[in-house]
């Protein structure tokens, strides 16, 4: 065979295996559902957070992974819905190195990457206190670009008040129309089932969207309010940087009214001095809620 007949199969090979393989979604879940069992309880303290991901230069991906162990320690957080989480050949996984600290269950699903591939992915993450069971995720659709994937990941938890599915998403910051076409597909995976959900992440729609429009039509916004903003500052810029817009945000899908948040507050919003300068924990805040049993059941 000539030589550039050789090259050009060699390409033509390339392209038809390597490329599908640069990003796209998990087959299968990774964690570890039951390595803590802390007994059930009816009132959780829930983070949701986006960690920045960074790629391809990780962005102090690691003194970040840290000021995020140190702040659910502080804070007793019972339960964390990730998105961004990352999976490098450099730093490990961070699903894992997060939950090992802080002795939390924790499953994730990569959204996109592959690390074969390339050395690099990043999906959703649930890390808990108490077991996790009944674990499902899904690819929103329609796809935002070839090589850009959102998926959505749910886990459930027994509790004193019975179960409740905690859900972690992120939707597409590309066209509006995706966006909200993804937010539709998220709530036919909710829907799909009648148990109590929590639904947080990063969803790239600002509160009077049409994306959230459409979500509110069905579910319960949460506390903080909308006017509370959590996006976006670079990872290195000094105190005086603000956040700008929301953009994450928590809902109760409470069919039997078993739930309501007693309060949400805004955290990880402030950096922290470093031999490098000043470094916040994510480009994004993250939103910590206090979760109850109402008590009218």
């Amino acid at each position: 065979m000539p030589r550039r007949s050789v090259l050009v199969l060699v390409l033509v090979l390339f392209v038809a295996f390597f490329v599908p393989n640069v990003s796209r979604p998990a087959d299968q879940v990774q964690g570890c559902l039951s390595c803590v069992n802390e007994p059930p309880t009816a009132h959780l303290r829930v983070l949701v957070f986006n960690m920045l991901h960074g790629f391809p230069g990780g962005e102090a991906r690691m003194a970040r992974a840290d000021r995020l162990v140190a702040t659910m320690q502080d804070l007793g957080v019972d339960v964390a819905l990730l998105q961004e989480v990352s999976h490098t050949g450099r730093d490990g996984h961070l699903a894992a190195y997060v939950a090992e600290r802080v002795e939390m269950n924790w499953v994730y699903a990569r959204a996109n990457g592959h690390l074969a591939a390339i050395g690099f992915e990043e999906g959703e993450a649930i890390l808990s206190r108490f077991p996790l069971e009944d674990v499902r995720f899904t690819e929103l659709l329609p796809q935002a670009g070839m090589f850009e994937h959102r998926i959505a990941l749910e886990a459930t938890l027994r509790t004193q008040a019975g179960k409740i599915r905690l859900v972690s998403v992120h939707l597409t910051d590309g066209d509006p129309q995706v966006n909200r076409a993804q937010a539709r597909a998220l709530q036919a995976f909710v829907a799909d089932r009648s148990t109590p959900a929590l639904i947080g992440g990063d969803f790239n729609a600002l509160p009077e969207s049409a994306t959230m429009r459409t979500l509110r039509e069905t579910w319960q916004w949460v506390p903080p309010p909308p006017s509370v903003p959590t996006c976006c500052v670079d990872v290195f810029a000094p105190p005086t940087a603000t956040f700008s817009h929301r953009i994450d945000a928590a809902f109760l899908a409470n069919p039997n009214n078993t739930w309501y948040v007693a309060s949400g507050v805004r955290t990880l919003d402030t950096p922290q001095p470093t031999a490098h300068g000043w470094l916040w924990p994510s480009d994004h805040a993250g939103l910590l809620l206090d979760l109850q049993t109402n008590p009218m059941e």
